[in-house]
Order: structure tokens, then sequence, then C-alpha cells
């Protein structure tokens, strides 16, 4: 953690609770894909439903606004259905991410009577985008989709862009479009989990294809205005100089924005299937505190490891050696640095997805 410089902590730039927590409650899953954050959740020993509850208990008090429980496949877990039934009675909005291979007529229908939304993650609508997932997993996870909507669910596809699927997304929306989901989660890719650094850097979308994604987007919204979408990094990098043109004066000097424009560790965090408190899900390998041994509270308020994380967002780009001199540094942050701890084990190396990096020219062509 001492590797990082930093410009010295704000005055209280993180909240005294959480708004929204991502509780991965299991390691365990039916399926196997490439890409799972949770691919290599199996330290330590899960929650029992006890503890769960206690985590669920310890987040409505403090007034945490949304809760996203995932796995792992949750309904994977034994007592899945009773965490489900109480959490009900909670103040936090709570959002299930599901496979939906494992989500039968009855479950849909027993899901229905519940106060929460639901995802189901879908990359594509074909075998061949699947094939990760298995050959029944498709059908599944579609006829899943069907039975939470006719329940009248609020239901959500989550789909992780990769250079295999990207071109297949105007299937996917048209399909969600029609099957009435409420709308499609486009997530990038992280290095994390099973996600090797490796895997990472391979499918990964690079500059062509976020250019093709980009123009599509539009297209699609302008389509389909019923259905909502939502994005994080998605095109991220792309729109630096769009960014730049619209709200910065060649003519003068800016500072650099500060790193980490995402929430983790101030206005986010989450909690892992052994109850350890990471920043957030894609540092699943830097732990914070952990729930048996103190309080949520007490881990929120008091972590060294969150306590660096809220340091390290009070640093400027112009710390990451790469964007020092480059043009967009007043409307970037560098990207996501979790990616690039995992990718290389460096909290401030230039990420690998930037066009305008020298050194990513050759992979991702020049901007």
């Amino acid at each position: 953690m001492d590797d990082a410089p930093t410009d010295g902590v704000a005055e209280r730039n993180w909240l005294p609770a959480p708004e929204q927590v991502t509780f991965n409650i299991t390691s365990r899953c039916n399926l196997r894909c490439q890409y799972c954050f949770g691919g290599m959740r199996a330290r330590g020993t899960e929650a029992s439903l006890g503890e769960a509850i206690s985590v669920l208990d310890q987040l409505d008090s403090l007034g945490v606004e949304e809760v996203l429980l995932q796995g792992g496949e949750v309904f994977c877990v034994p007592y899945m259905r009773k965490l489900l039934e109480r959490a009900s009675s909670y103040r936090f909005h709570l959002h299930v991410i599901s496979n939906g291979t494992l989500i039968s007529e009855r479950l849909a229908q027993a899901l229905s009577g519940l106060k929460l939304s639901i995802g189901i993650s879908l990359d594509g609508l074909t075998p061949e985008v699947n094939r990760h997932r298995g050959a029944e997993a498709l059908e599944k996870a579609v006829g899943a989709i069907h039975r939470l909507v006719s329940q009248r669910m609020i239901t959500y596809v989550n789909c992780t862009v990769t250079r295999s699927n990207v071109s297949a997304l105007p299937q996917l929306v048209s399909f969600c479009d029609s099957a009435g989901v409420h709308g499609l989660v486009l997530q990038q890719l992280h290095c994390s989990g099973r996600a090797t650094a490796h895997f990472f850097a391979e499918n990964t979308i690079g500059q062509a294809d976020t250019e093709a994604l980009e123009s599509m987007l539009l297209v699609l919204k302008e389509t389909y205005p019923r259905l909502r979408f939502v994005e994080s990094e998605i095109c991220y990098f792309l729109g630096a100089r769009t960014r730049y043109n619209r709200v910065c004066d060649p003519g003068l000097e800016y500072l650099p924005m500060k790193l980490l424009r995402c929430a983790a560790g101030r206005r986010y965090c989450a909690i892992e299937p052994n109850l350890d408190v990471i920043p957030c899900v894609v540092l699943g390998s830097f732990p914070c505190g952990n729930l048996r041994q103190e309080s949520f509270r007490a881990v929120w308020g008091t972590s060294p490891g969150l306590e660096f994380m809220r340091e390290l967002s009070e640093s400027r780009v112009d710390r990451i050696p790469g964007c020092l001199e480059c043009t967009y540094n007043p409307v970037c942050d560098g990207g996501c640095r979790a990616d690039m701890l995992n990718y290389c084990d460096d909290w401030l190396a230039a990420h690998i997805l930037c066009p305008f990096n020298a050194a990513n020219s050759q992979r991702q062509g020049d901007p």
C-alpha cells in the first residue's frame, strides 16, 4: 500500500455509510464462466444464514441505499429463499444477480412476492457467444427472463462486453425489448477472478471495437427508448476527446483530474463470501477488514485499507507517468486502478485500454 504516492486525504471525502454495497455471498456456482469475478473466491468459510442476516441488518441500520446480492450463483446457496424473504423488510433496495439457470417457474413465482429486482447474466443469444457457460445455459437463462417478466418483476439483463460478443449486441438488445425486461447493464471486462491478465488483454475490446460500440449504442438507444441502458466504464477513454472539447478552453491550463472516478472505498464497497470487506468487486485481493472480527461500521470507519483508497482518490492522474503530459488528463482519471493493480501489480500503471498512450498504440491502433 505504501508504493502509491498521494496528495493527502481531503477532510471527509467519504460518506459515513456507503450508498451501495455488493455482497458476494457465495463462491459456489453451477457454471464456470471464464471471466467471473467470483471464480477465485474460495478463501475461508462462507457466511451462514445467521451471519448473512447480521450483515444485512447492519447495512440497513446504517442507511445503505442499495445492496447487490451476487455470487458465484446465489441460488446455489441453500438458505437463499429465507434470506430474500427477510430482506424484503429492509429499507434498502435489493438487487439480485443470477445466471438464471436455477430459476424455475415455482421460484419465479416465489420471488415475485418479494421486494427486489433481479439481473440475469446473458452475453448474447447464440451458442457461440455463450459457449463458456455450457450448452444448456443459454436456453435456461432466456427461460428465466421470460418467467420473471411474466411475474411482473423488475428484470435486467447483465452483459459483459468482450471482443467475442460486441458485434452481437444489437440482437441481444432487440431480445431485451421484445421480452419486456426493464433494461440492459453493459459491463466492462475487468482483470479479476478467472479473468487473468492474459485473458483480460486478449478479450477486452480495443479502440476499433469501442468506436463501433459507441456508434452502435447511439442508434440502439434511439431505436429502443423504453429500455434503460446502464453503462459504467464502457467507451470511457474514447470519450475523453469529446469531453475535453466540450468543457475545456485550449488556451487555459487545467489541473489534472483526480484518480478513482469510481466510488470504491468512499461511497461503495463489497463484501466477500468469507465476510472480508473489499473496496470493490474487482479488488478481491485487497481485503480491508473482516466482519467476523469487527462490525461493518468499524471496518468502514477505521480500516487502513479503505483509508488508503480514500487517500489515493485525492491524487491526480498526472501521478501516473504515462498520463503526465496527456492533453486529456483534465477530463480523464486514467481508468480503473484495480484493473492495473491486478494486471501488473502497479496502482499507478498507465491503463492498457487508453488509446492516447503511446505504449498502447500497437494494440489499439492510432487514436
